[in-house]
């Protein structure tokens, strides 16, 4: 089997595999490290647990593992703990994100890992997040949907949302009981709208979420009181990202997107995005550097990579009427390296 292998959830519409972005680039940068195409195998499964059946009938184990997520990445290294080859290269970006000053999720401390820490984009920072409001300037109310199968929902985070779908609530206001990220309540007091947190297990619910989300009369930016927020962790619950696209393009209600890296036709109208393929590429040298067996530690175990990326869906920007004026893309690029359309 092949030497290397990559594990892939994401992408949108045919970006997937071997066609996602940083996984393309990946294998680029790689193949200058010297590493042939034919020694590598791209396995794309949308949810965690599709990746870890995958790994456990592999009758052999890879001399080097890339993983695209911090969520992917548990996978594959749970899966070589329990082989007893925690000694194998693991390479991956992903976030490890900070609320209310306590780290979600922290970087792994296994020598054998090597990775690009990358900022959630959007909820890093006041800065990011009060971007909504220049968007949308009526804006109210923020819904934000978090995959219960990723690595940023877990123990005391994963009691409250269960305790949450248990009793059928759809949206939980941010700060309040069986809140798992209170920290965005305070970004909302920041600018001003109320955040309400959709504890995101299946597809069914997820459209079904949108659907309370109080719709806007008309597209236009004027109109919208409510948006929809999303990262693509979204995409571990098998079709939760399609239905709430389409849900709320029929409710009227504006999806705003994060790391999508592309779009569908009903969505989202934007992505706020990490540079994933610039982390790809730093990850690419790292496998190099692996599979030569040069060391590493410290602080070049797992780097920080902070460039941004803020991606326009251009049917659907026109369609909302969100035409930026000068000023407005000068705001953006002041916490956005790129916009892109």
């Amino acid at each position: 089997m092949s030497r290397i292998l990559v594990l892939s959830s994401y992408g949108i519409g045919e970006l997937v595999g071997s066609r996602y972005p940083p996984v393309e680039v990946f294998l680029e940068e790689l193949a200058r490290e010297g590493v042939a195409a034919g020694d590598v195998e791209i396995h794309h499964a949308r949810t965690l647990g599709a990746h870890a059946a995958y790994l456990r009938a592999r009758p052999t184990t890879p001399a080097l593992i890339y993983a695209c997520g911090a969520s992917v990445m548990e996978v594959a290294l749970r899966w070589l703990i329990e082989r007893d080859a925690g000694d194998v290269p693991v390479v991956y970006w992903g976030s490890h994100i900070i609320d209310c000053g306590q780290p979600v999720n922290r970087p792994p401390d296994t020598p054998a890992v090597r990775g690009v820490d990358l900022p959630m984009p959007l909820y890093h920072s006041h800065r990011q997040f009060r971007l909504l409001k220049l968007l949308f300037p009526r804006l109210e109310r923020v819904y934000c949907a978090f995959s219960m199968e990723s690595t940023f929902v877990q123990a005391w985070r994963r009691e409250r949302y269960l305790q949450a779908i248990e009793r059928d609530t759809a949206w939980i206001r941010s700060g309040s009981e069986l809140s798992a990220f209170p920290g965005l309540a305070r970004l909302g007091e920041i600018i001003d709208v109320e955040v309400l947190e959709h504890p995101c297990g299946d597809r069914e619910r997820a459209a079904a979420a949108v659907d309370e989300i109080p719709h806007a009369k008309a597209r236009s930016r004027a109109e919208v009181r409510a948006c929809l927020v999303s990262c693509i962790d979204c995409l571990h619950v098998d079709g939760a990202v399609d239905h709430m696209v389409r849900a709320a393009d029929e409710a009227r209600v504006p999806f705003v997107g994060l790391n999508f890296g592309a779009f569908t036709p009903h969505g989202p109208v934007l992505s706020a995005e990490s540079d994933l393929t610039g982390a790809a590429r730093i990850a690419a040298r790292m496998a190099g550097a692996a599979l030569r067996g040069e060391p590493v530690g410290g602080a070049d175990r797992i780097v920080r990579r902070d460039a941004l990326v803020f991606r326009c869906n251009p049917a659907l920007m026109d369609a909302w009427g969100i035409h930026l004026a000068s000023d407005e893309r000068a705001q953006i690029r002041r916490v956005f390296e790129q916009i892109v359309s």
